[in-house]
């Protein structure tokens, strides 16, 4: 929440959320990373259309920061 606050003053924060299914509980760890990529790529694209030339910044911690570094281009 802190972190949420913080960054907030400086632009927009948008949190990419993964689809919650029943299948969920049984998903492979390289499946549900393929999945986490994939929304964040999506989410990404989104930003681009609703923001044209704004910069995007990605910032995670954990396995949100290997994805931010995995989709980044």
């Amino acid at each position: 929440q802190q972190w949420f606050a913080h960054l907030s003053t400086l632009g927009h924060v948008i949190t990419v959320m993964l689809q919650k299914g029943t299948t969920t509980s049984r998903m492979t760890l390289t499946n549900c990373l393929d999945q986490m990529i994939a929304a964040t790529r999506s989410k990404i694209s989104e930003l681009r259309t609703d923001f044209p030339g704004r910069p995007i910044i990605l910032i995670g911690w954990n396995t949100g920061a290997a994805v931010a570094c995995q989709v980044r281009n």
